[in-house]
């Protein structure tokens, strides 16, 4: 018997512990590879075991069409067993994301003006917000969505078979009223700059399961926005916290490490506009931490450090107690956030 949207919808909110499996079969059913109508409450139940995830990254990769899926899922489970090679590359998928990783899979959706694409989960460079909320498991609570058109380029709304308003009334419906994925609902949380210009942002599932925080509670931890009048800039300083970065955690600098001091100015031209200190053994620190082949010594970083972001430069004038010496052009926004 074939197996209705709703009876889809179901057996995925009953088996939305296991996020993985079921965003893998997403991904099948958007390569064409599987039919949403021809699963069943047996396939649903032989995805509750860690080796089904594997198997159907088998299928998703090797974009091999799962003609009978719960006879097919239970061949792809032999065939990664069978083979540890295959085995373990799938298993990299796996990995735990921790607060130090520079590293982080993560699970996506393009939506477009007529239907949805699961991509993924892709690696990509994690940013502040991640590192916080989703080591472990918590990386499935966030979804990175991209806007864009049915050949999954850039969304032109300028084309006759896009109408304007349409367009927007689609976003606007999908950001305001969140989007429905594997059991969960994913409800707009932030973008980052360079997102604003692909027509992306992040989605948080805060529904599911023990959540430690509601996506309020998150965009409360990143700093306070409140004092931002303009609608572009309060988008933009909320998504400096969203911008990809390397990170240690010994990278931590006190209240009493860093200082404010004045900007270079001269009449309406500011000479240090966006440019700090770091002292020379903090950056030494700093470029152990980031492990970089062949690179034992800099002369200056970009930086995001609480509501800050610029440049630093190494200066020998910046002494112990202090690490960093910042500049009011620096500051963007309050955050309580010390970790560079």
């Amino acid at each position: 018997p074939t197996l209705s949207r709703g009876d889809y919808d179901a057996l995925a909110a009953r088996y939305g512990h296991r996020f993985r499996e079921l965003f893998a079969v997403e991904v099948l059913v958007t390569r064409g590879l599987i039919y949403r109508e021809m699963l069943s409450a047996e396939f649903f139940a032989a995805l509750d075991d860690d080796s089904a995830y594997r198997a159907l990254l088998h299928y998703a990769e090797s974009y091999k069409v799962m003609e009978y899926p719960s006879r097919d899922l239970r061949a792809g489970k032999e065939l990664v067993a069978r083979n540890q090679d295959a085995g373990r590359a799938l298993a990299a998928r796996e990995e735990t994301f921790g607060a130090d990783s520079q590293q982080v899979w993560v699970y996506r959706l393009n939506l477009t003006p007529l239907t949805t694409y699961a991509v993924g989960p892709e690696i990509d460079t994690p940013n502040r917000v991640l590192r916080r909320y989703g080591p472990g498991a918590g990386i499935r609570r966030f979804l990175r969505v991209h806007f864009v058109d049915e050949n999954q380029r850039r969304l032109n709304v300028g084309r006759a078979e896009n109408p304007l308003e349409e367009v927007l009334e689609d976003v606007r419906h999908k950001l305001c009223d969140g989007v429905n994925l594997c059991g969960r609902r994913y409800r707009f949380l932030a973008m980052s700059n360079s997102q604003l210009r692909e027509h992306a942002c992040w989605l948080y599932a805060d529904e599911c399961g023990h959540c430690e925080a509601s996506a309020d509670d998150v965009r409360r931890w990143m700093g306070r926005f409140d004092g931002i009048r303009n609608v572009a800039k309060y988008a933009a300083r909320m998504g400096q916290c969203f911008s990809c970065t390397a990170t240690s955690g010994k990278l931590t600098v006190a209240r009493h490490e860093f200082d404010i001091i004045e900007d270079v100015t001269a009449g309406p031209y500011n000479f240090s506009d966006g440019i700090g200190m770091i002292s020379p053994e903090f950056a030494q620190e700093a470029i152990a931490s980031l492990q970089l082949k062949g690179v034992s010594q800099a002369s200056a970083f970009q930086i995001r450090f609480a509501g800050f972001k610029g440049v630093v430069a190494v200066h020998p004038g910046v002494v112990a107690p202090l690490k960093l010496r910042l500049r009011p052009s620096m500051h963007k926004f309050e955050s309580e956030h010390l970790q560079l």
